[in-house]
């Protein structure tokens, strides 16, 4: 059975502002965000038989108060959700914290453009592979705290930053 990250102890629960360019959590915490239950489901019971900590999100307004809880090692983020897409959840929860690194997990062809242009590196189109995923997870996390940091302040610097071009 799935064991969903609010069923784990509550000393270990990520605190508000508390996130991943402070310190991990133990084990990574990675939020899923996807209107199919059967992929969410899915996706989180492969990331917990790899011993990662995992929240679930149904769409984009879940995915937002999900990550207020305490933002996640990573976020693997849909783009076709009703309510908010996936686009619009990446740019609240990017003003909120930018330091989580985001996978895009979508089964929208042509969407590698807007990713890069957001500052998303990675996007994968469904079906998933789950070895590639999987390792692309582990690659991601391995970075150290400062390369996601490295990242935001490179945009900033640059005025690479969504929204701030004219």
């Amino acid at each position: 059975m799935l064991q969903l990250e609010r069923d784990m102890p509550s000393d270990d629960q990520p605190r508000p502002g508390q996130g991943h360019a402070s310190r991990r959590h133990s084990p990574e915490l990675i939020l899923i965000v996807d209107d199919d239950p059967n992929v969410r489901q899915s996706l989180g019971e492969a990331l917990e038989l790899e011993n990662f900590a995992v929240r679930l999100a149904g769409d984009g307004c879940e995915a937002v108060r999900r990550f207020l809880e305490g933002p996640p090692d990573l976020i693997l983020l849909d783009i076709n959700m009703p309510d908010i897409n996936g686009w619009q959840t990446f740019q609240i929860m990017s003003q909120i914290y930018p330091f989580v690194p985001v996978i895009i997990i979508t089964a929208r062809p042509g969407q590698a453009r807007r990713a890069a242009e957001l500052g998303i590196e990675v996007l994968l189109e469904k079906p998933l592979h789950i070895p590639t995923l999987l390792q692309t997870v582990r690659r991601i996390l391995a970075q150290p705290d400062t390369a996601q940091f490295g990242q935001v302040t490179r945009a900033w610097h640059t005025n690479d930053l969504p929204g701030t071009q004219e």
